[in-house]
Order: C-alpha cells, then structure tokens, then sequence
C-alpha cells in the first residue's frame, strides 16, 4: 500500500494540481470525476483495490446472497489507520456501468417527503440489516438515516447504519448515485467514537466531488 503522492495510479491514469498547503490533494480521475483526497489516509494501489470486489461478493453469497461485483470498477480505496494499525476510517468510491436513473429523475425524486423516501426504500434497507447482522461477530447493527443528498454536482441516496463487530460501534454510509448509464457509489465508515474527527473529512470529500463534464 502506498501513501497519496505514490499512489492515484489506481486505474485511472489520474493528474493532480498544486495545493501544497492544503491538507487535501485535488484528484482528477480520467476525465470522469475529480475530488478532494486527504494526504495522511493510505490507498491502496489497483491490484489490491480489486480484491475488494471479490470479498464482498464472498461475504455475500456466504449470506446466501446473490450479487455480482465482477463489473463494479473501484476508483478509490483508502483508510485512516491508528498507530497500532488498526483501520479507524475508511473511503470506497466505485462505479458499475448500469442503465439506471438518471440525474433529473433523482431531483424529481428530491421532492417527495422523507417519510416517503424511506418507505421507498425500506426493502433494500430491512434486507441489508437482516445480512449485516448474520455477519461473523456482529453484535448489533441497525438503519440509523436515509436521505436524499445532493452537493454542487450530483444528486444521491444516502443510507447510513451503526453497528459493532466486535472493535465497537461503527458508523458507515453509502451514498448510490444513478447516471443514466452508470452508478457511482461513495461509501465510507469510521469509528462512533471518532466521529467529531473523521464526519468533517467525509463531509469534505463528498462535498468536493464533481463529475466532469463529459462523464
């Protein structure tokens, strides 16, 4: 695993611009998104990053659920670890060449009540809790929020969930954003205890993605 000035090889062929002073680098990925990286997280380069489609497609079908990762392509895979090595935070950005929603559709979308927006996708939600809590060590896991989301460039759903496998509770989020031909996921967690450090850094990261204009 390499540090953020060795590694936006991830696949991408990513160029990056000077910001010497901040604690974030700009990172332009192919043409299709640029974002804000934090410099002290570890990423992990495009042979390791893969791995990650095929364990959670283990994990699944060892659940007795049926997906497919092959056609999900990760663009970022980072954590923020603690002294001992133990991962406190972590950041997934992918995206699966789909027909799906498109982006006017999800502000029509935008417009209903939150009650219904959860109603909407309460199927998808009670399923992931029943999963989540048949994984090995899970002690609790529960739907914490459901929302619609939207920054300068993107309209998405959010689902966030708090659980404990055993290094206590988590928080994590995953934020699905439809493009007509495609779907970008932006997933994150971090320790609940650690939340007033690492909620502003997530918060920054969405906030400073934006598709470019020919994605």
């Amino acid at each position: 695993m390499f540090k953020l000035a060795l590694i936006i090889l991830v696949a991408f062929s990513p160029t990056t611009h000077a910001e010497d002073n901040s604690a974030f680098k700009r990172v332009n990925f192919d043409n299709f998104l640029s974002v804000d990286l934090p410099r002290d997280w570890t990423y992990m380069d495009k042979s390791l990053s893969s791995h990650i489609n095929t364990s959670s497609e283990a994990k699944a079908r060892v659940l007795g659920i049926e997906i497919n990762q092959g056609d999900n392509k990760v663009i970022v895979a980072a954590n923020a670890y603690d002294k001992a090595g133990h991962s406190n935070a972590t950041l997934r950005i992918s995206v699966r060449e789909q027909a799906t929603l498109t982006q006017p559709q999800m502000r029509e979308l935008m417009k209903e009540s939150p009650e219904a927006i959860a109603e909407l996708f309460r199927p998808v939600t009670t399923e992931t809790v029943k999963a989540m809590l048949k994984m090995p060590g899970a002690k609790q896991y529960r739907l914490r929020s459901i929302k619609m989301l939207e920054n300068h460039s993107l309209v998405c759903y959010q689902t966030i969930y708090e659980g404990d496998f055993g290094r206590g509770l988590v928080i994590s989020s995953t934020s699905v954003c439809p493009l007509e031909n495609k779907t970008l996921k932006f997933s994150s967690s971090y320790q609940k205890g650690l939340e007033a450090l690492y909620a502003p850094i997530i918060d920054w990261i969405w906030a400073s993605l934006q598709l470019s204009p020919k994605a």
